[in-house]
């Protein structure tokens, strides 16, 4: 699993390495080509070890969907852990 995943890592790398010199929207579209593809080998390689350590495989996909939480908004009123914060971006 281990080897998979350097590789994942070496070929995600690499594929940014080669597209530096390309402009913008191509270099976005060509990562994401690569991306996406990478992403689901190594949720399928988490999912076969899990399975080799006699886990779910639920539990790999619900973290590998817990990155989606940071893009979720907020509550839009103030709670219990405190006021609104103020936009500074």
């Amino acid at each position: 699993m281990l080897f998979r995943w350097m590789v994942c890592l070496c070929l995600l790398a690499g594929t940014g390495l080669l597209l530096q010199p390309t402009p913008e929207s191509s270099s976005d579209l060509l990562f994401a080509c690569v991306l996406y593809p990478v992403w689901v080998f190594m949720i399928i390689t988490g999912i076969k070890r899990a399975h080799d350590m006699g886990y779910s495989a639920w539990g790999v996909i619900l973290l590998s969907l817990l990155p989606i939480l940071f893009l979720l908004p907020g509550a839009k009123q103030s709670n219990a852990h405190g006021p609104i914060p103020a936009r500074w971006l």
